[in-house]
């Protein structure tokens, strides 16, 4: 039996028998893409009499000027597990069974972070549903993660505000259960935590590790993660973003969530604003509308660009593998946009693509599903 030890800097590969510091040895079940900070994340199950399988994520610590990797694990575990409690104080559901384990590597202080398997991911169980599972699936993450954090964690002071946030992307929950039986959703992004704290000059609200410096990329940050309406569209984006050809669908679902929830402002706000109804009619507009139309638009529109292309790729199933690209080239997590005129660039590319028909469009397999 060959051991690969874990991490190096080679990620391991499914079947692959690792030893992970801490655990023991493990053999690779599924491995997932980098996330933020540098994590190697992989799913893995554990070679003893437990069989568990285990969620493992490994976090590439550094020393800094005034902090040493030591110090730098364990902030990162404490506002791992400080924003898991208040989301359980929400009343929303976290990954259990969840640990940490401090080790040296190239003589600075690596952290690994482990927990129970929570199901499958979202967007690969989306990718799989009819209309009627994807419906029941859309309204059982609402009602077991957005929703708890709109109903406990509002600002009294500010309408439409949270003090607990989530980055509420549909890969960033869990599934267990089906459509008969009922889903079980378990929201297991919990880094970089979405926490604020007051401070003598205002409400400090947490974004990323490390934080951005930069103006626009915290506003842009607070309305994605803070913002009840903005969590909406951020959501119903990643939605659009497993399967472009069913867009109006989930409009529709969120739609209805949204008029339950009877708030002073509409929670779908942003999406209609910049789609233009539940048929997303913007999609549709000839190329010279769409010239003059984003003619101004610059970094402070990212929202607004993800949107377009979003209802670009429901009404134009060729401009779909142009969908990613609009979202890489309106990345804002470290700064401001900057490559704002290519992303708009790629929306007259996805412009100049033929419309589909109805017919057609229900037909057509997104090529941006895995995404």
């Amino acid at each position: 039996m060959t051991v690969v030890s874990f991490p190096e800097k080679v990620k391991p590969k499914v079947g692959e028998i690792i030893d992970v510091p801490g655990l023991g040895l493990m053999q690779v079940i599924k491995t997932y893409g980098e996330g933020s900070f540098c994590r190697d994340v992989l799913l893995g199950e554990k070679m003893d009499i437990s069989k568990a399988w285990l969620m493992v994520k490994n976090f590439e610590t550094q020393d800094h000027q005034n902090v040493s990797s030591a110090e730098e694990a364990n902030f990162i575990q404490a506002g791992i597990l400080h924003y898991r409690q208040r989301m359980i104080h929400a009343q929303v559901s976290v990954v259990v069974g969840i640990g940490f384990n401090s080790y040296t590597n190239g003589g600075k202080t690596q952290l690994l972070q482990y927990e129970a398997y929570a199901g499958e991911t979202g967007s690969d169980l989306l990718w799989q549903l009819s209309d009627e599972g994807a419906e029941a699936l859309i309204i059982a993450i609402y009602r077991q993660i957005i929703q708890p954090v709109f109903d406990h964690c509002s600002d009294p002071l500010h309408d439409g505000w949270l003090l607990d946030g989530l980055d509420a992307k549909i890969r960033n929950v869990a599934v267990t259960g089906d459509m008969r039986a009922g889903f079980k959703c378990t929201y297991v992004d919990l880094f970089s935590w979405k926490t604020s704290s007051m401070t003598p000059s205002g409400r400090v609200y947490s974004l990323e590790y490390p934080e951005p410096t930069d103006v626009l990329a915290i506003e842009l940050g607070k309305i994605r993660s803070y913002y009840k309406p903005g969590i909406m569209m951020d959501f119903w984006m990643s939605l659009v973003r497993v399967k472009p050809e069913k867009a109006d669908l989930y409009y529709q679902v969120m739609s209805k969530l949204a008029q339950e929830a009877n708030s002073t402002h509409s929670l779908m706000e942003k999406v209609r604003e910049y789609v233009q109804g539940n048929n997303l009619s913007v999609g549709r507009l000839a190329l010279h509308q769409v010239k003059k139309l984003i003619a101004d638009w610059g970094p402070k529109d990212a929202f607004k660009i993800r949107l377009f292309a979003c209802a670009l790729a429901f009404h134009r199933s060729t401009a779909r593998a142009l969908l990613p690209k609009v979202f890489g080239t309106t990345h804002f997590q470290e700064g401001p946009p900057t490559r704002i005129e290519e992303a708009k660039e790629l929306l007259l590319q996805m412009c100049a693509c033929p419309i589909t028909s109805k017919r057609e469009r229900s037909r057509v397999k997104s090529s941006t599903a895995n995404v």
